[in-house]
């Protein structure tokens, strides 16, 4: 049964408040890690329609990427309807990417995660979100993070999530990423420590949004700076103009800052933009 015939999405950017990693096995080669993220008013549109024919197309400012069966978009579909065991009628996708590719801000990821929710809509609504949480598991470690499109604390290897209530904040938002694009994979390759601390264990989910604001850190950094210098000059910046937060979220390159006014925020966007020639900036808002 078709429920909608057309349907539009924003795939909102993943911003890690922290990224603390805790561990590494040697026998999966996966970090373990404990990961706060948090999701802003702005991100990729997705727009999806009943067609004579299936497509793909992608525009907007960061549309190169692929446009085949290596798409997270074109892979969420197809585990959609192979989990389901279902087949849909011809469906035309139009994917505005707004989202820098390899910056840390979750684009391919939280695209397939749209797509899966829109699907869902569309197609199959009393669909269980523990199903489509299994679904996101098959396509990344990010995916079922995306799905929750609200402040969620991952752990594990990433699998492990637990939603955060709000604390009924409103922050100024920017998004600052150099040039420079950076590998998640070389990234965590080149990292020294791989037994950190974790955030907390102690504090319960009411206090660890906060505590992540004050006092979390992401360990990635380190090894991306050495990659990209230009990330520690950014944070410099953006801390300058007194942020609640400023860091670098995932593996970078991509940094941002919360501001608790606008002013402050367009000040620093203004420093950097003189500062940098071809650095991508975002002024959006955040809600936690």
């Amino acid at each position: 049964m078709i429920y909608y015939s057309a349907l539009s999405v924003v795939a909102p950017a993943k911003i890690n408040l922290c990224l603390h990693i805790t561990g590494y096995d040697e026998a999966t080669k996966y970090h373990h890690l404990e990961t706060i993220c948090v999701f802003p008013e702005w991100g990729d549109i997705l727009q999806f329609y009943i067609a004579e024919e299936d497509g793909l197309h992608i525009d907007g400012a960061f549309a190169n990427i692929p446009n085949n069966e290596d798409n997270l978009i074109l892979k969420a579909k197809h585990i959609f309807t192979t989990s389901l065991e279902i087949s849909l009628p011809p469906l035309a996708i139009t994917v505005t990417k707004n989202i820098p590719d390899q910056a840390g801000l979750g684009g391919g990821s939280s695209d397939a995660a749209a797509t899966l929710l829109a699907l869902r809509k569309m197609f199959s609504p009393d669909l269980s979100t523990d199903m489509l949480l299994k679904m996101g598991e098959q396509i990344g470690a990010d995916v079922p993070v995306c799905l929750m499109k609200k402040p969620v604390l991952a752990k594990g290897y990433g699998e492990k999530l637990t939603a955060l209530p709000m604390i009924g904040r409103k922050y100024y938002c920017l998004i600052a990423k150099p040039e420079i694009s950076l590998s998640t994979q070389k990234i965590f390759q080149n990292l020294q420590d791989k037994n950190n601390s974790a955030l907390s264990e102690t504090l319960d989910r009411n206090a660890i949004l906060n505590h992540a604001l004050q006092y979390g850190v992401n360990h990635l950094k380190t090894p991306a700076i050495k990659e990209a210098p230009e990330i520690e000059a950014i944070i410099t910046i953006l801390q300058s103009h007194g942020p609640v937060k400023a860091d670098m979220s995932g593996s970078g390159s991509a940094c941002f800052a919360l501001f608790e006014d606008d002013i402050s925020c367009r000040k620093a966007h203004n420093a950097l933009r003189n500062k940098f020639q071809n650095i991508f900036l975002k002024s959006t808002c955040l809600y936690i």
